[in-house]
């Protein structure tokens, strides 16, 4: 999970969902291709490392840097995450 978050910087709850939705693909493809069928379908690194290959994230530096400045100025603590 740590090195999935690290490897996601700027992804916003949108671009996650739609990772999780390409790895979940790749890994229904997987078992389709070796005759396992899809109740076998298994999640694997690799499945979101392919997926991590087509999805882009929404935000820019620039909004990250606009996000935390305008929560700090309101008294919250972002997350130092991205």
């Amino acid at each position: 999970a740590e090195a999935l978050a690290a490897a996601t910087p700027r992804f916003t709850g949108a671009d996650l969902l739609s990772l999780c939705q390409k790895a979940a693909l790749g890994a229904l493809r997987r078992a389709d291709e070796s005759g396992a069928g899809s109740g076998a379908a298994l999640l694997s690194r690799a499945d979101f490392e392919t997926a991590l290959a087509s999805v882009r994230p929404s935000l820019s530096e620039e909004q990250v840097r606009e996000h935390r400045a305008w929560s700090q100025a309101r008294g919250s603590r972002p997350s130092t995450a991205a």
